[in-house]
């Protein structure tokens, strides 16, 4: 034992203690020259509690058990040793013995063959001889075969001593971020019989953990991906490359989820603590923090904290009460706060205490917020200001990001409003400064983590009254990603260029949220811009106390005892806040969207009062404190922001009992630069009317086999399916199968749609059942007829994802032998690589105007692809749809299209109004019939 190499040291000085292992080395050789048992065995056990990610503990504690004829012990700590690094010669040797103990002397001997084959040892066999002969002495077992079989193991393997530090002196050069091949090396361990599998996939391993370190990450994050994804690689080097992986694509945090998560599965493995295991369950904690997940994270700091404090690590205690503090933050009541003071305050006095500078600001940023919330603000915003200066310094643009915003809302909560947008802009600043250098993929998770930047700079203004401006800013927080992708070099469009734009008669309105239950909107007109703010706290908590703690599982009363407005029951215990405001959380907007949605799908006599109310109160919130602004006029262009974007704004009811749509025409825009774009997007009048499907038969529809789906499962899914498209491979069927996507059942009512549509306009092109198959309109597409078409109608089975966004589509004909090389499902991502010059796409579907919404940009999914792919405008649904009544709108729109020559606005809002008035009776005169089509884009 004397014997263990240096490569291992070599690999893992970087992140381990040994400097405070070396004593408790010098007392297993000790206990090694004077056949201490006991002494091995307290030097082994403080090896593996100051380095419990070398496996020189585990070789020695394999040792001593040997030595004490232990050998399920030894057998253990020997697997754990080369589970940590199976390219240690020590690792075999104990082994061999172990199997030669047992009987099994073949294994004893493949054994010892891999271990002169890593052998650093001049001494050769001579030195496995002295060592078999102590190990005979402790234990009285007679080795003299097992000598034999190490001197053929030597004669069987030469030049591997040289082969060995040739090899290390390559992964030297790799710790300095120079280029080695080692092939040459691999290729003499290949050589050799029997050979070790495993020694191949633990040199892409290191490599690629070396250049990480050298700090050559681009060249380390393909080997990562080769390591993790290789057959005989070894649990703790696998972890290890798993953690690493999750510092690359930081703001796509499934795929991030994912390596955090099959890291820790490896991890867990070798049944000990390890400082990699306190590594991943940090990021882990992050990642689903950042996912707003903020009740598994404190689980996972807790467990972190544990971990970290049985290991005696301080730089991951910091980091454990760094986040249980963040969380307790967030958390109302008196005892939450003195719980993150406790753990805030401790974690910035350790790190100050061991001059970790990097986990001290990142204590002091949290520490920060619960010193303004105790009443000491001039400390919490001179303490963060010093957190953005250093992280400004550093050049961590997303730690100085979030400092920025932290002192903006000190600022906006003094109604220090100047110093607040001011803050708000460094924010919003960074952010514009480095998110071009992502993947639009990141560019979506930054804004979605960031967002809160820009409703901070929102709010401000609004207080400053600074329209022009809060404009811009509502401008700049949704589809900048679809704006790219309509035109890269489209500029920003200014508040004067949308009020050119503007006809009389329109009034385009910007909604933004702002604290929860509080709406501010922009109400621009052709000759006026005005901001308008409605903050209606105890409607809301009205609306909390009636419905959604019911949703919520709250009572309103304890012990006979009726809360008022301002209270609430947290834990069995009457919560009072100060401030009303305070007690109407994002969580219960959020639930009451849900229940809204909900409410407007049922047409149900019972439940008319109940939607009634509703749909008054989302007027009373978004509709009423612009109605002077609105005289006048008659289209209402909305661009939403957040849960609004699932809402029909023309089902809501004033007091008199009248829906919006009864006087305004609505539609939608994803924002006013990417109307500006498309209003400037004119095709030419000659082109045909209309290509319409719909009748698409299915295969049987199956039951979904994604219902009881893990988490890790659908990021693993979606991670295949976006490997897959990034490859631009078509057929998404395994994926789509294993999340439930099969058949469906046939829908009569589109083929009659369809059909209808050709009684309206004779010349449309309708194809129907099998010529309407996926295969189909990628062939009309390569052969430039789709873009022929002035409307492009699909009339199907629609689905929306909002936690796997490519899975947003229409299925198309399932023949009952397949359609090729495709898979049936027309998903967004193909949508959007069409060729398009429509004025109008339809899919007569469900929920194809919804998808995963992102704060910062909006829906993405079937709205944004269609218009990418050319269409000016789409009509698309936000809830499951009824056939017979899409049947009749369409219809209806479609003949004030073709017949009445109306604009594609008011064809659409004139059949909405005439299923209203009951031209088709009572049944679809319900919201629940003609609001979930909504008209956005041109």
């Amino acid at each position: 034992m004397k014997h263990i190499s240096l490569i291992l040291l070599l690999l893992l000085s970087l992140f381990t203690k040994a400097q405070n292992a070396q004593k408790a080395q010098e007392k297993f050789s000790q206990g090694y020259d004077t056949k201490n048992v006991t002494l091995m065995d307290v030097g082994a056990d403080e090896y593996i509690k100051y380095n419990s990610d070398n496996s020189f503990g585990y070789i020695f504690k394999a040792f001593t058990a040997i030595a004490k004829n232990d050998l399920t012990t030894a057998k253990r700590y020997a697997k754990t040793a080369n589970q940590i690094f199976p390219m240690e010669s020590a690792n075999y040797t104990l082994a061999s013995y172990i199997a030669f103990l047992e009987g099994n002397t073949s294994e004893a001997s493949k054994l010892m063959h891999y271990a002169f084959q890593l052998s650093p040892d001049v001494k050769g066999a001579a030195s496995t001889k002295e060592e078999l002969d102590i190990l005979a002495e402790l234990t009285g077992k007679d080795f003299s075969a097992l000598k034999t079989i190490a001197e053929n193991a030597e004669k069987a393997t030469p030049g591997a001593i040289q082969n060995f530090n040739n090899y290390n002196a390559c992964v030297g050069q790799w710790y300095e971020g120079k280029s080695c091949d080692p092939s040459q090396y691999l290729k003499v361990w290949a050589s050799y019989s029997p050979s070790n599998p495993l020694l191949k996939d633990f040199a892409t391993a290191t490599q690629a953990i070396a250049y990480y370190y050298a700090g050559q990450f681009d060249l380390a994050k393909p080997k990562l991906e080769e390591a993790i994804n290789s057959q005989h690689l070894n649990p703790y080097t696998k972890a290890l490359c798993f953690e690493r992986l999750t510092w690359y694509d930081r703001y796509d945090l499934n795929k991030t989820f994912l390596y955090a998560n099959k890291g820790l599965t490896e991890i867990d493995k070798l049944g000990f603590p390890t400082l990699t295991k306190a590594d991943l369950l940090f990021r882990k904690s992050q990642i689903v923090g950042d996912m707003g997940k903020r009740d598994e994270m404190l689980q996972l700091a807790q467990e972190l904290l544990a971990l970290a404090t049985e290991l005696g690590n301080d730089y991951h205690i910091i980091n454990a009460k760094n986040l249980i503090g963040a969380y307790y933050v967030m958390k109302p009541g008196s005892n939450s706060t003195s719980l993150a003071n406790k753990h805030l305050g401790e974690a910035y006095v350790l790190a100050s205490k061991r001059n970790f500078e990097d986990q001290k600001m990142k204590a002091a940023g949290n520490y920060a917020v619960v010193q303004f919330k105790i009443g000491n603000r001039s400390k919490a915003i001179e303490l963060n200001n010093e957190v953005y200066d250093y992280h400004l310094k550093n050049e961590n643009w997303s730690s100085a990001q979030t400092a920025a915003n932290n002192i903006g809302f000190m600022f906006y909560m003094k109604n220090d409003y100047a110093n607040a947008a001011e803050q708000f802009q460094k924010a919003v600043d960074i952010t514009e400064q480095f998110l071009p250098k992502f993947s639009t993929k990141e560019q979506l998770s930054a804004r979605n983590l960031h967002a809160s930047a820009y409703s901070g700079l929102i709010m401000s203004l609004r207080k400053l009254g600074n329209t022009s401006e809060l404009f811009k800013v509502q401008d700049m927080n949704r589809s900048r990603i679809l704006r790219q992708k309509l035109d890269k070099n489209l500029p920003q469009i200014t508040l004067p260029q949308v009020q050119a734009k503007l006809q009389p008669h329109e009034a385009i309105i910007y909604y933004s949220n702002g604290e929860p239950g509080q709406m501010i909107a922009t109400i621009i007109t052709k000759n006026s811009a005005d901001i308008v703010e409605h903050f209606p706290v105890n409607a809301w908590l009205n609306m909390k106390k009636q419905y959604i703690n019911n949703i919520q599982k709250k009572p309103n009363n304890i012990n006979g005892y009726v809360t008022k407005l301002n209270e609430e029951i947290i834990n069995g215990q009457i919560y009072r806040h100060s401030d009303p405001k305070t007690a109407f959380k994002a969580e219960d907007y959020r639930d009451f969207v849900a229940l809204s949605r909900e409410v407007m799908e049922l047409s149900d006599a019972q439940y008319l009062d109940l939607q009634q109310k509703i749909l008054k109160h989302w007027y009373y919130f978004l509709i009423q404190p612009l109605e002077a602004k609105l005289v006048g006029k008659t289209t209402l262009i909305i661009s939403a922001e957040g849960e609004l974007n699932a809402m029909p704004f023309e089902a809501f009811l004033d007091s008199n009992g009248r829906y919006v749509l009864e006087r305004f025409n609505v539609k939608y825009m994803p924002s006013a630069s990417v109307w500006a774009s498309l209003s400037n997007r004119n095709y030419s009048e000659d082109r045909k009317p209309l290509l319409a499907m719909g009748g698409a038969t299915y295969k049987e529809p199956q039951s979904s086999a994604s219902n009881s789906r893990s988490t890790q499962s659908y990021f693993e899914l979606q991670d295949q399916l976006t490997t897959k498209i990034n490859k631009k491979q078509s057929n998404l069927s395994k994926e789509l199968a294993a999340l439930g996507f099969g058949g469906a059942n046939y829908l009569p009512g589109t083929l009659r749609e369809v059909q209808n549509l050709k009684k309206i306009i004779p010349e449309a092109t309708v194809l129907i059942d099998g010529q309407m198959k996926e295969s189909d309109i990628k062939r009309l597409n390569k052969s430039g007829e789709l873009n022929q078409y002035k409307y492009v109608h699909i009339a199907t089975h629609g689905f929306a994802s909002n936690s796997i966004p490519e899975l947003s589509g229409v299925m198309m004909t399932q023949p009952a032998n397949g359609d090729g090389s495709e898979d049936t499902f027309l998903l967004a991502h193909e949508i959007a690589q069409l060729d398009l010059k429509a004025d109008l796409a339809v899919l007569s579907a469900c929920e194809t105007a919804l998808g995963k919404n992102y704060n910062g940009e909006g829906v993405n999914g079937l709205n944004s692809a269609l218009l990418v792919a050319g269409a000016n405008s789409t009509l698309l649904s936000l809830w499951p749809v009824n056939d017979a009544g899409t049947m009749i709108l369409m219809t209806e729109t479609y003949n004030n299209l073709y017949v009445k020559k109306m604009s594609v606005e008011d064809a659409v809002n004139t059949a909405k109004r005439t299923m209203l008035n009951g031209v088709y009776g009572e049944q679809f005169q319900t919201p629940k019939i003609w609001a979930p089509f909504v008209l956005s884009g041109k």
